[in-house]
């Protein structure tokens, strides 16, 4: 039996509190300034009454199947709708989510940002449900998985022969993400990712697993981008001789859907890259690794940023140059792997930022373009903190 494996979110400061808040049934018209709404309809367009509703993080895998307790610190909350297929919850904190409605034979799922432009009332149009079922294929050595869909609260785990299936999931094109441990039950790690489009049927899948893990330390998953829903998280920066563009499409050899990114370098002291902004600064101090799949001419350099809006004296990264060629290669980047404190491009060395992180980028370097998917972050310990 597979031991239960812990996701965290780069947007949270801690694992799944013991302090529950208690579910929430809309029965008023009682508004907040963080407060949000659904209107949840059955297939033939009447009000679903006293349906099940569940909201997820975007990024939310479940760790077990034990249905996870509202708790609005980490963005969960669970609900019912009222006589009128209304349902009102209150102090959602801003960003992007999941919302699956339940009932005994139609299920509903919205996925939605919240924040200042969001509309006052979000609907869920529900409908007959599909199912995915498939196999493992491990690479030698491993013979256990668990698996987990994206955003919604369902978990299986992989059977002796490698078997595994949801009987009933909302039809929608959703995200499965394979868990791989070792035999010693220390390390899990995500090793392979599947975009399925459901209807009212079953989708067969075969997973090939063809990646071993990298380390015998970390124990869990801070972060996971595979741009399945976007770039729209990533922002493009250059100097101004330079050019920069970044899309998603999709690519040869890779499941679902990549970033692209293409740039031009004219002067020396040209730059060009993509990154994501952190909700808050956090201390990666008990960061194991990076892992990120690419391809493209040139070079790639990661970095870790501290950008202070206050005073940019404060500014700093750690970053890596790594050789990249048109063959998807995975890389796995790790502290030690980064360059020593030397100023060039702003690189004040890993012990200078990794207390106080803001953003993740990558560098074009030397080439005209380059791949990039599923970017994972790990950590050594549980109690990864935020920095107020």
């Amino acid at each position: 039996m597979i031991k239960k494996m812990y996701f965290m979110m780069i947007f949270l400061s801690v694992l799944f509190s013991s302090c529950f808040f208690k579910e929430e049934v809309s029965g008023t018209s009682m508004e907040t300034e963080n407060s949000i709404a659904f209107q949840v309809s059955l297939a033939n367009g009447s009000l679903a009454k006293h349906t099940d509703v569940f909201i997820r993080p975007a990024d939310y895998v479940a760790k077990s199947n034990v249905l996870e307790s509202s708790n609005l610190k980490q963005g969960i909350w669970n609900g019912k709708t009222d006589e009128n297929g209304k349902i009102l919850v209150k102090n959602l904190k801003a960003g992007k989510y999941t919302a699956e409605a339940r009932g005994d034979s139609l299920k509903g799922l919205l996925k939605f940002e919240f924040g200042e432009t969001a509309p006052d009332t979000f609907n869920i149009q529900m409908k007959k449900p599909g199912a995915i079922s498939g196999t493992v294929e491990f690479p030698s050595g491993y013979n256990s998985a668990t698996i987990g869909v994206l955003g919604l609260e369902y978990f299986t785990e992989v059977d002796s022969t490698g078997f595994f299936s949801f009987d009933v999931l909302p039809a929608d094109s959703l995200v499965v993400l394979t868990f791989m441990e070792s035999d010693s039950n220390i390390i899990s790690q995500i090793v392979s990712t599947s975009t399925v489009v459901i209807a009212e049927d079953t989708v067969y899948i075969d997973i090939s697993i063809y990646t071993k893990m990298d380390t015998t330390t970390y124990t869990d998953t801070l972060f996971y981008e595979s741009f399945e829903d976007s770039t729209k998280s990533w922002y493009v920066s250059k100097t101004e001789y330079a050019t920069a563009n970044l899309k998603i499409q999709n690519e040869d050899n890779r499941e679902g859907l990549v970033a692209y990114f293409t740039y031009t370098n004219d002067s020396i002291n040209g730059w060009a890259l993509m990154g994501h902004a952190l909700d808050s600064i956090l201390d990666l101090s008990f960061l194991d690794s990076i892992s990120f799949y690419a391809r493209g001419d040139g070079q790639i350099s990661f970095a870790f940023d501290h950008l202070s809006e206050i005073d940019s004296t404060l500014n700093g990264k750690a970053w890596i140059h790594i050789e990249i060629d048109s063959k998807w290669t995975r890389y796995v980047v790790k502290p030690s792997d980064f360059l020593e404190a030397d100023d060039i491009g702003g690189n004040t060395g890993w012990d200078t930022v990794k207390k106080e992180v803001s953003n993740i980028t990558f560098f074009g370097n030397h080439g005209t373009h380059f791949w990039l998917d599923d970017v994972v972050l790990y950590s050594t310990r549980l109690d990864i903190k935020e920095i107020e």
